[in-house]
């Protein structure tokens, strides 16, 4: 008996010391760059589509798609991961495989420029657009948007994580 419970005990220290990654509280803004959310994907429904623009499972846990303006003009994909370490070797691999990749997009390249906050943030251009994604601790972003928009929908995102 005596022995149950000193094992109970070290399980509950053992759990307790476990680093654990709270899930994260960002909010999808309800405007970027003057388009406000013409419609929302969440949930288990979110995850299917990204899954299927993949064509493969990715090993992400929540999801949501915002499209922005009349007519899709932005759409922002926030994905979360495991945790941290899972997150960036989701986005390492994908600026790996997008560069070798003879697809729609060009190759990413990392944006250095003092406007910005987030680092690194990448970017690539394809399908009429210009796409930005990075990594904020275990979140995943992808932001599209048409290229006359995308940098100020980037600003606009970067200022509602950086409130």
């Amino acid at each position: 008996m005596r022995n149950k419970i000193n094992l109970i005990i070290l399980v509950f220290i053992f759990s307790s010391c476990v680093k654990k990654e709270k899930s994260s509280n960002f909010k999808i803004p309800e405007m970027l760059a003057g388009k406000t959310i013409s419609e929302k994907i969440e949930g288990k429904n979110a995850l299917k589509a990204i899954n299927q623009l993949h064509r493969t499972s990715i090993p992400i846990q929540h999801g949501i798609i915002a499209l922005y303006g009349k007519n899709r003009e932005i759409i922002l994909y926030m994905f979360e991961a495991e945790n941290s370490d899972k997150a960036d070797s989701l986005l390492q691999s994908m600026v790996r495989k997008m560069k070798e990749s003879k697809g729609p997009f060009l190759p990413p390249e990392e944006v250095a420029h003092e406007k910005f906050k987030i680092s690194p943030l990448y970017v690539t251009y394809g399908l009429g657009q210009g796409h930005f994604f990075f990594r904020l601790d275990k979140t995943l972003f992808w932001l599209s948007a048409n290229t006359s928009l995308a940098f100020d929908a980037i600003k606009d995102l970067e200022s509602s994580i950086f409130k």
